[in-house]
């Protein structure tokens, strides 16, 4: 039995990771859309600040990538 509830628990967390990659890969396309703007504008500084921004959501999303490779070696060690 606490081998079937460690892996329901895995299971959701795999499932929240992947919500929260599809969070931030919208949230990155927001970005170069804004990034694109604010470029055409010519307000080079805004558009070096929000690039700084995509590179910290990159760094979260390899983050959260490297923790879904790691949830589901796990999900698949339990037997899935």
């Amino acid at each position: 039995m606490r081998m079937c509830v460690e892996a329901e628990d895995v299971r959701k967390g795999l499932e929240s990771i992947d919500k929260e990659i599809q969070r931030l890969r919208e949230g990155r396309r927001l970005i170069e859309r804004a990034w694109g703007h604010f470029k055409m504008m010519g307000k080079e500084d805004i558009a070096d600040a929000v690039s700084s921004v995509a590179r910290m959501v990159e760094k979260e999303m390899e983050k959260l990538e490297r923790s879904r490779r790691v949830f589901e070696e796990e999900l698949e060690r339990k037997g899935r």
